[in-house]
């Protein structure tokens, strides 16, 4: 119905907007796991005469088990937040769930002298990694055979592998479902059971269940023995690796922290650093040891390690490797991986030459240089109704710094493009937040996004209370007299209800000074409400009137203070009510957790979402419900914050007689 409705529009009115050149959606396709967060942009090329755009937002729901393949419209609210200016409009989801995965389609209507309509789609997959069981008990029905279980709950997509790894000679059978279960969240679980004669399993002999998915960058494995409760440390639960997965552009710095959980009885803990290159061009696809020399450096603590790298560079895509060896009564050997990916910003160059073979024919060359990965899309943009054809290599060309590069030449009469008419090239790459865009006339170049204004940093992450200075400059070389410099702010956060630009004043905490050729902007007494976009604009008088502008990325986190306190509950004498607060932080984005050693806890409450404050920054609390006749006095209770605005955890205990406060 939806298509329908763009046929019959197009039909009656008449579109000229296309679908592959004016409007953009990126990413085009995205893979997320559970929980985690997806932004979509989606803008009209702003050259075209569209005016009173109109932008929609639906979703089409394809999972396999899905019984409803129509499309629903999306509301800002929830989950879901929209913030939409003249041609662009963002969608923002948080804690994703498996019935996100589909298609996000934005549709745009342009009321001009036409009405026009256009859509784009991107599609979207939420994965859910498997939680792993592995048990066994005595069949009911014959007494010398033991049935091992091995269960994989919770994961999505439904395609997932599960399989046996015992040296076992004599194995009865092993039963598994030929399709898993679907479950009410929309995840699956799946059961394999193993009959092992009890003659044939020796004491301390171990067999191990193996799981396959999507989700898993390498298969998740979990080892049990005769015992029981011998189970071998997992690779879900044991073992801490952060961030799971990272992106970064070449130059800036990565952290990754490994920690082993404090309840394991893991004595000698020894830590080990490996890198697997994956990069394209790469010749080597084996682990290497990492060193703590140059720009790698390794801390490690008795139950924790973290690896720094600076400088990053395209060759530092792949996989990181944490693993650990145990020294208890046994050795015990556990490891997970980061998955990081660094990438390059293409540099635009754009020129003209006539044809050596006719003189009536003008080249432009197009050439997009250092970008990484290698995936890109260049295209041209032009009025004219006669152009000989343009070239465009299948792949790009591998350099020896790991980046690529990849031209197009566009051949046009000379008779054609007339003095003064523009041509543009533009790239669209994942390491852009918009498409750049180059203009070349038949009298030369206008100032282009990326070679001719500089604004540092490009991005910044500050806490409340630091200071900012952002330099914004016109390349010295280009003919730019009188130029006259504009500082804007966008503000980009979930609670905001504007998302319009406003001008920046130089007073109060921000002060701006200019030059000839360069402005800078000082903010003192960071806020919340400074997290957004700090755009800088130049307008230059000279033959033509030129104006430019760059944008840099801030986000202001306000870091967590941590309360923890206990009282008798009024409805029954023998329930004590831990609530553990966390005030004052911000992103919203929060972990908070109970660490303790009872068994037998009635129920722990945490807020859905965190409470907005009215400076910005959140708030949230935890109350854990405790019988007193298990609570013995000393013994403690913790409570645990994880933040992007900490270095590393935060931690309060609380005994029945008082309070420790360790950060």
């Amino acid at each position: 119905m939806y298509l329908h409705l763009f046929s019959a529009l197009s039909f009656l009115s008449g579109v000229s907007l296309s679908l592959a050149d004016d409007l953009f959606l990126t990413p085009q396709s995205a893979t997320r796991l559970i929980g985690q967060r997806l932004e979509l942009n989606c803008s009209v090329n702003k050259e075209r005469d569209c005016k009173d755009a109109q932008f929609f937002w639906r979703h089409r729901d394809i999972r396999q088990k899905s019984n409803e393949d129509a499309e629903r419209e999306i509301q800002g609210k929830g989950r879901v937040s929209i913030s939409t200016e003249s041609l662009s409009s963002s969608l923002v989801i948080t804690d994703l769930k498996v019935t996100d995965s589909g298609y996000f389609i934005c549709s745009v209507m342009c009321v001009t002298i036409k009405m026009e309509f256009i859509w784009k789609s991107s599609q979207v997959e939420v994965r859910a990694v498997p939680k792993l069981d592995l048990h066994y008990q005595t069949a009911s029905e014959n007494p010398s055979i033991l049935l091992l279980t091995c269960s994989a709950v919770g994961f999505y997509p439904p395609n997932i592998t599960l399989s046996w790894d015992h040296s076992l000679h004599e194995v009865t059978h092993s039963i598994l479902p030929d399709v898993p279960t679907l479950l009410q969240d929309g995840t699956y679980n799946i059961s394999s059971i193993l009959h092992v004669k009890t003659s044939l399993w020796i004491p301390g002999e171990e067999i191990g269940c193996v799981v396959n998915h999507s989700s898993l960058t390498r298969p998740l494995r979990k080892n049990i023995t005769r015992e029981g409760d011998c189970v071998f440390l997992s690779l879900a639960d044991d073992l801490f690796l952060t961030p799971k997965s990272a992106t970064r552009l070449i130059g800036q710095r990565l952290e990754l922290n490994c920690s082993v959980n404090k309840e394991k009885n893991c004595k000698r803990a020894r830590f080990f650093w490996r890198h697997r290159r994956i990069h394209l061009n790469s010749n080597e696809d084996a682990e290497t040891d990492i060193r703590g020399k140059g720009r790698f450096s390794i801390s490690t603590e008795s139950l924790s390690s973290s690896l720094v790298i600076t400088d990053l560079k395209v060759t530092d895509s792949g996989y990181f490797n944490c693993s650990v060896m145990c020294g208890t009564i046994k050795m015990e050997f556990i490891w997970k991986s980061s998955q990081v990916e660094v990438r390059a910003v293409p540099k635009l160059d754009l020129h003209y030459q006539t044809s050596s073979e006719n003189p009536n024919i003008l080249h432009l060359i197009c050439s997009a240089v250092g970008f990484y990965p290698p995936n890109i899309t260049l295209s041209w943009d032009h009025s004219l109704h006669e152009v000989t054809h343009p070239i465009l290599p299948d792949v790009p060309t591998l350099l020896q710094d790991g980046t690529y590069n990849i031209s197009s030449i566009l051949h046009v009469k000379t008779s054609l493009w007339i003095s003064g008419e523009e041509i543009g090239c533009v790239v669209n790459h994942s390491s852009l937040t918009r498409p750049l865009r180059k203009n070349i006339t038949r009298g030369g170049v206008m100032f282009s996004l990326t070679d001719d204004l500089f604004l540092t940093p490009q991005s910044a992450t500050r806490l409340i209370g630091q200071s900012l200075e952002l330099n914004c400059n016109v390349n010295k070389e280009k003919n730019c007299k009188r130029a006259l410099f504009f500082w804007r702010h966008r503000d980009i956060r979930q609670n905001s209800n504007e998302d319009a630009e406003r001008d920046i004043r130089g007073k109060g905490r921000f002060s701006i000074s200019t030059e000839s050729l360069s402005s800078s902007l000082v903010i003192t007494d960071l806020k919340v409400t400074d997290s957004g976009y700090f755009n800088c604009s130049v307008l230059c008088i000279t033959i033509i009137k030129e104006f430019i502008w760059k944008s840099s990325q801030l986000e202001v986190r306000a870091v967590p203070k941590l309360n923890l306190h206990y009282q008798t509950s009024s409805e029954n004498p023998n329930i004590l009510l831990l609530t553990c607060s966390v005030v004052g932080f911000y992103p919203p984005n929060i972990t908070l957790s109970w660490d303790h050693s009872f068994h037998e806890v009635t129920h722990s409450i945490l807020a859905d979402v965190p409470t907005l404050l009215q400076d910005g920054t959140y708030n949230i609390s935890s109350i854990l419900h405790v019988k007193t006749s298990l609570w013995s006095p000393g013994e403690e209770i913790g409570c645990v914050v994880n933040h992007s605005s900490l270095t590393r955890p935060l931690r309060k205990n609380i005994t029945r007689e008082g309070e420790l406060e360790w950060l």
